[in-house]
Parts: structure tokens; sequence; C-alpha cells
């Protein structure tokens, strides 16, 4: 698959994710205009978006209303969402320029925890060497939250999950297991490692496992 084409198909993602995100806000923003300027102003969501001095401003405004603090509220959303989105097409060509690489090597060994049980920490060898920290807790798996972590930090794993995207919004489809809303993409964790197969396997990899008591090996090899 031509790098251009992974790069149209990544930004036009997000251009549809910015469309609706602006239609969102819109919605939303009618359900403030039945409240009053001093509620506005002492909510907790203006005060996130607007500074002390800011405030006080808009205060001092003589032509202060409802509406025109709902508008600059509405405004400061959609002006975050454009930039997200700005940043998002700024740094796609990092990604699928990336080359994909002949051999992907993951290794996820389990340490005993007196609270947790068997702790995972993995380790990937793609484009270069990322190691996952230990993943505690319980009821929820934690394999794939290892090497979420792990993929989510490599460009070439990304690029990976573009060609999957790619390859389902084709046939209508959705693989299981990554994300790719609000100018962000990525493999999920707590989803089953099977799931991370999937996604590599439909990106043109071919996996052979090599299981343990206490660690999992993958290796994964790019069909020609």
């Amino acid at each position: 698959m031509k790098n251009e084409t992974l790069k149209k198909f990544a930004v036009s993602m997000s251009k549809k994710n910015l469309k609706k995100t602006i239609k969102n806000i819109k919605e939303n923003c009618k359900n403030y205009e039945e409240k009053t300027i001093n509620e506005i102003l002492e909510s907790w969501w203006f005060k996130e978006k607007f500074t002390k001095r800011e405030i006080k401003k808009i205060k001092n405004n003589a032509n202060c209303s409802v509406s025109s603090c709902v508008k600059m509220y509405e405004q400061k959303l959609i002006n975050e969402a454009t930039e997200a989105h700005n940043n998002f097409v700024s740094n796609i060509d990092t990604i699928v320029n990336s080359e994909l690489p002949k051999e992907i090597k993951i290794c996820v060994e389990y340490k005993k925890n007196r609270t947790w049980g068997s702790n995972p920490t993995a380790e990937i060898w793609a484009d270069n060497y990322i190691k996952s920290s230990s993943i505690g807790g319980c009821g929820y798996d934690k394999e794939s939250t290892a090497t979420a972590q792990c993929f989510n930090k490599s460009n070439a794993m990304k690029k990976i999950l573009l060609i999957c995207a790619y390859k389902d919004n084709k046939k209508k489809d959705k693989t299981y297991g990554y994300y790719f809303n609000n100018y962000y993409f990525g493999f999920e964790g707590g989803v089953g490692f099977s799931c991370h197969c999937k996604i590599i396997e439909n990106a043109g990899y071919k996996m052979t496992g090599i299981y343990g008591n206490m660690f999992n090996s993958y290796i994964f090899i790019r069909r020609k």
C-alpha cells in the first residue's frame, strides 16, 4: 500500500471526526442557553477553559450576555478541536513513512504479585525496542494492556494499525481492538491479545507463537 494512500485515508478520517465533534459541540452548547450568566461564569466547565483574568474581563463587559458567553465557550472548544486535527495532520507523515518491519517480536513475561496474582510486562522489537510497565489490577485482560502500551509508542505498529483500519473501511467492517476517534488512534488495552493478533495479521503479517508457563512469546513475519 502506498504511503500517500494511507495518509489520505488518515487525514480524511480525522476530518470526519472533526466535523462530527463540531456538530456535537454546537448541539451540547444549546443546553447552556437556559442557564443564567452567573451560573455559566461560575461553572467548572467554563472556568476550565478561561482564566480568572478572562472571566473578570467578561463580567466587566457591558455587552455580556448568556448568548455571548455560550458562544465564546463554544468557539473555544471548536478551536481546540481544530488545533488537534491540525496537529494530527502535521504528525501523520512520520507514521505513514515509517518502514514496515519484516519481523515483529513480542515477549510478555509474568511475575507473581501478592496482591494481583501475576503481572505482565511486555517487550516488543519492531521499528525499535519498547518495554511496557508492569500491569497490575484484576478484572480485565492485562496482557493486551501491556502490549497496547508498547504498540502505541511505535510508529511502525501505528502504521500497521492504519493499514488494518484502511482495509476495514474498504470492507465497511471493523476489526475489534483499536480506536480511531477525536484525531487519535491506537491499540486498545484489555481486549485480549487475540484482537491485537488479528489487527497485525490484517495488515499483512503471519503469526507464530511460543507459549511458556510465565511468558508468552510471539513472532510475526511480514508476508511478501
